[in-house]
């Protein structure tokens, strides 16, 4: 009843701009299980646009500031294996959350958050690639990944991809209980799969 109050009083433009970030919120917490998903409202614009945040809480910060504030390592691949003419990443950490951000250029974002499904994540990629008829499971450095290319079809009737998203290769990979995400705008997953193989772990 509260909350119903409290709506009836705001501007109608308030209230799609809350509904917005709580359905972001919503498609962040869906991990490992989740489909490899862009952040809602506008999917590409948001998240590989240079000009602003990846979370839309902020957390803009530096690698330096982020390694000291963090109670986590940080997964920081090698610069020259970056498939971006920009090796200087924009860095973001929500430290209460424990969520890490790197965005290079405009066309590669990878993200790390806290795993929390204590299935076995092989398992789950070959699931969800099973279901959706969309991606492929493999290991990168030893690790469980599943791989969505840009341009791939789902072969799964009723499934299909956030608009814009097939222009986007989406590697999904979990090491150290942690789920590590690379989003490639126009590219290629081999040279995704070689940059995320260079994160230590």
């Amino acid at each position: 009843m509260f909350g119903r109050i409290l709506l009836r009083g705001l501007p109608l433009v308030l209230v799609l701009v809350l509904a917005g970030l709580l359905a972001f919120r919503v498609v962040q917490q869906q991990a490992p299980g989740r489909e490899p998903a862009l952040p809602a409202p506008d999917p590409i614009a948001h998240l590989f646009d240079p000009n602003g945040p990846v979370f839309f809480s902020g957390g803009a910060t530096t690698l330096t500031e982020a390694s000291v504030e963090a109670d986590f390592e940080l997964e920081v691949p090698d610069e020259d294996a970056v498939p971006s003419e920009d090796k200087s990443p924009d860095v973001f950490l929500l430290a209460d959350s424990a969520e890490f951000a790197l965005r290079y250029g405009s066309n590669v974002v990878l993200l790390s958050e806290p795993l929390k499904s204590t299935q076995d994540p092989r398992e789950v990629f070959e699931q969800q690639t099973e279901d959706r008829g969309l991606g492929f499971v493999t290991t990168i450095g030893g690790s469980a990944a599943r791989v969505v290319p840009a341009g791939e079809k789902p072969t799964v009737d009723g499934v299909g991809r956030p608009p814009g998203a097939d222009r986007v290769t989406v590697i999904e990979m979990v090491r150290n209980d942690r789920l590590i995400t690379a989003y490639q705008l126009d590219g290629s997953p081999d040279e995704l799969i070689k940059m995320m193989a260079t994160i230590e772990g």
